[in-house]
């Protein structure tokens, strides 16, 4: 009989052994407060009513760090912001971005699409999509990089990185910004291109500087779509070993903008520094559809993939799929082959409830990490729409998830003044103690303005 206990008894230890390596330890959120604001030293003309909307975050090795870009709304122009913290995010520094605007020193008329990332040397960079009036009474994109060599407290002047994009009718989108963390000055940003007078776009391309920012290769182009399809949306990550991967969507021109149909994610990699790229391979084809107000129908962007790469060299692919108002997924897709091949879908979390703008990040022991807005806790049919932010992470690669609240209930329908309350995407890094994420809230979490700009600290519990 001793012996028989004896046995039972180091079943039980195994088998409470496994469950706890199978399931999260807790997170506990930190420090969260509005990091937007301020004026930046700007007239009030140039920063409108306090509406801040798509959100970019990135953390210098360490996590000690920080830099928030953001878009600042003051129609019919908007306008990149950036705060920069030194100590973790106990204090911030608000600059408007120079050069981008005529409001900041610049001749473009606007700047969106705020993208920021550290190097391997300290320097952070910031990336935008600036645009120009024509003759034709229609806008030139121009992407443009800013750099700062004091972690974001102070920015240089704009470098432009696709000049070609100037002719009338012809439309750079979504550019993004990311830093080598190995090799110091070397950082990589990714666009689509528009042509004159089409719906379908030329696809996705690159540039790359080797000194810091301060000069951008001629474009090369990634991959290139089908006839009648377009390429957009996407997200370059330097892998653990040095190689490039972009994660991009394509689909029907309708599909990209949130109408009807699907869309494909797709990754392709470079083991040149961008200069020849291996065939797509797909991760998944999903519903092309906006998230949608359950009372009003009116859209809210949910359409871009979010991408991070680890140090054990695992890369984790993150999106939404939300069939109706009353249901909503978060699901992850990981490769541990550089992108060669995915995984099946591993579903983060279900909600009663549309869920939306997944973003993903890894630390450094392999902890996944990934935040997102949901409206799970809204009741149909009364005068606000509840909305959440949420956080899950993950110490099993994806398998299982532990599931915290972030922030909120905000109603987003005091932001829809400018169309996009809370705009295409938000920012989620990894820290030494866990993680940082930064998004939007509305009224009445929002004391600035329709809406503000938030970070929070995600600590960790690490065994």
């Amino acid at each position: 009989m001793k012996a028989f206990t004896a046995v039972i008894a180091v079943l039980v230890v195994v088998v409470v052994a496994g469950v706890s390596r199978s399931f999260a330890s807790p997170a506990r959120v930190a420090d969260l407060g509005a990091v937007s604001g301020g004026s930046g030293g700007l007239p009030a003309a140039c920063i409108g009513d306090g509406t801040e909307r798509e959100v970019a975050l990135a953390a210098s090795a360490g996590g000690r760090r920080l830099v928030v870009g953001w878009i600042q709304s003051a129609p019919p122009a908007d306008l990149n912001f950036a705060a920069a913290s030194r100590n973790g995010g106990a204090t911030w520094r608000t600059t408007a971005l120079p050069g981008l605007t005529k409001c900041t020193g610049g001749e473009p008329d606007r700047s969106v699409d705020p993208s920021v990332s550290f190097g391997a040397d300290g320097r952070a960079y910031f990336g935008s999509l600036v645009n120009y009036p024509t003759t034709l009474g229609r806008f030139a994109y121009d992407v443009f990089a800013n750099r700062s060599s004091d972690g974001g407290s102070t920015w240089s002047s704009p470098a432009v990185v696709d000049p070609a994009s100037g002719a009338p009718d012809r439309a750079d989108d979504f550019p993004t910004l990311v830093a080598d963390p190995t090799r110091a000055g070397r950082a990589y940003m990714t666009w689509s291109r528009l042509p004159p007078s089409s719906v379908a776009n030329e696809g996705i391309y690159l540039s790359r500087t080797q000194d810091g920012g301060r000069s951008w290769s001629p474009p090369r182009l990634v991959h290139a779509p089908p006839p009648g399809m377009s390429s957009d949306f996407a997200r370059p990550v330097v892998l653990s070993d040095g190689r490039l991967l972009v994660v991009f969507a394509e689909g029907s021109f309708t599909s990209l903008v949130g109408g009807p149909g699907t869309s494909t994610v797709l990754a392709t990699r470079s083991a040149d520094g961008g200069r020849s790229w291996s065939p797509p391979v797909e991760i998944v084809e999903r519903s092309a559809l906006d998230v949608a107000d359950p009372d009003s129908g009116r859209h809210i962007p949910s359409r871009v993939p979010s991408v991070a790469s680890g140090r054990d060299g695992r890369t984790y692919v993150a999106w939404s799929d939300s069939p109706s108002a009353g249901t909503g997924r978060i699901i992850v897709s990981r490769s541990a082959n550089a992108g060669h091949s995915w995984s099946r879908a591993l579903t983060v979390a279900r909600v009663g409830g549309q869920a939306f703008q997944p973003t993903v990040a890894v630390g450094a022991r392999g902890t996944v990490g990934v935040s997102w807005y949901d409206f799970g806790r809204d009741r149909p049919g009364d005068a606000v729409l509840t909305t959440d932010v949420w956080f899950a992470h993950s110490h099993s690669r994806g398998r299982h998830w532990r599931r915290t609240h972030l922030a909120g209930p905000f109603d987003v329908r005091t932001a829809y003044g400018d169309g996009k309350p809370l705009g295409d995407f938000q920012g989620l890094v990894a820290t030494r103690h866990g993680f940082a994420a930064a998004f939007v809230q509305a009224r009445p979490a929002a004391s600035h303005g329709p809406s503000d700009v938030f970070v929070a600290k995600i600590l960790l519990r690490h065994r």
